[in-house]
């Protein structure tokens, strides 16, 4: 131990250093209420999320947090008004994959940029899609079966999305080409709810979903799942195999949310926020909430959200660009 080391502690434990380390560790505090704002309209497993963090947050903050969906334009709605948003700690931003990684790459032209106006705080929630089929309407042994049908009769095979460029649009461009290029037909929906239908009517042969909105259907015995896009497999369907495991090596996409600040929050907010998201990400409370939404926990906290995000922005405009999708 250093001279310095020990005459530094000494004058902590004499209390002769004590008001320079409030100062530097001062711990800030809202004094109104606080609001977390949503891309996504009111009632889906992100808002079910963001709530029941939101429920959590107001006991150890000690104030109002109030929950603000802004649907509309694949998330960007929401997102601008979080990056206009005074940036004084009373506003954070729940935003996810599309808001935070896609739209810069997917929309001509952005108000805002997400990389520089969104500062990521924590509480990375991954939420793995569900590969499914209708074997009622078109069966396949597993995924690798599909796969050698569609590398045989190129184009022939349908998958629907949630419409062009969603999440579950470009999920597929990314397995398409994880899977050695293979070529299939996009048909896009308006929603999850309309590609479901159409699966059921064997209109399409295949189509990416949400576990939480998948489970359901797979466990009533009407869709059947081929794998699951994360690395590792759902707790909620224990017996489904990942993509990886099922025929195509590495493939790991999760659908994944944050929690983001507003460019240019105080050191002293960031700090405060970061801790109580990645206590509330620990807490046996919001892990069962996780557990019931087939999410999980990322634990990418401090200096790993950055090259995370960065990483993600390269995947997904790489993905925009073999979609060919683009919105003005």
């Amino acid at each position: 131990m250093t001279t310095t080391t020990t005459t530094r502690r000494a004058l902590i434990a004499a209390g002769l250093m004590t008001p320079a380390i409030a100062r530097a560790q001062a711990v800030w505090s809202p004094d109104r209420p606080v609001r977390i704002i949503i891309p996504f309209a009111a009632g889906g497993a992100s808002d079910v999320l963001a709530r029941s963090a939101a429920e959590r947050l107001m006991t150890t903050m000690g104030r109002s947090v109030i929950v603000e969906p802004r649907p509309g334009a694949g998330g960007n709605l929401g997102a601008e008004a979080a990056a206009r948003a005074p940036a004084d700690g009373h506003t954070i931003f729940f935003g996810g994959m599309s808001s935070n990684a896609i739209n810069e790459a997917l929309y001509n032209r952005l108000s805002f940029d997400p990389g520089r106006d969104l500062v990521p705080l924590g509480m990375f929630i991954g939420i793995a899609n569900v590969l499914m089929i209708n074997p009622a309407k078109r069966d396949f042994v597993d995924l690798n079966a599909m796969l050698s049908e569609a590398r045989a009769k190129p184009g022939t095979l349908a998958y629907g999305s949630n419409g062009a460029g969603s999440v579950t649009h470009l999920t597929m461009e990314l397995l398409k080409r994880a899977a050695g290029g293979i070529d299939l037909l996009h048909v896009p929906y308006r929603g999850s709810g309309p590609a479901a239908a159409g699966l059921m009517a064997g209109d399409i042969t295949m189509m990416f979903d949400g576990a939480p909105s998948a489970i359901q259907q797979i466990r009533g015995g009407t869709l059947k799942p081929l794998g699951v896009s994360t690395a590792k497999r759902v707790a909620a369907l224990p017996e489904v195999p990942t993509l990886a495991e099922a025929g195509v090596p590495g493939f790991d996409v999760p659908s994944w949310y944050a929690m983001f600040a507003p460019a240019g929050m105080p050191e002293p907010a960031q700090r405060r926020w970061r801790m109580e998201l990645a206590a509330l990400c620990r807490d046996p409370a919001f892990v069962s909430v996780l557990d019931r939404n087939a999410a999980e926990y990322m634990a990418l906290e401090g200096d790993a959200m950055e090259p995370f995000l960065a990483g993600e922005r390269t995947r997904w405009k790489q993905a925009v660009q073999d979609s060919g999708a683009k919105v003005d």
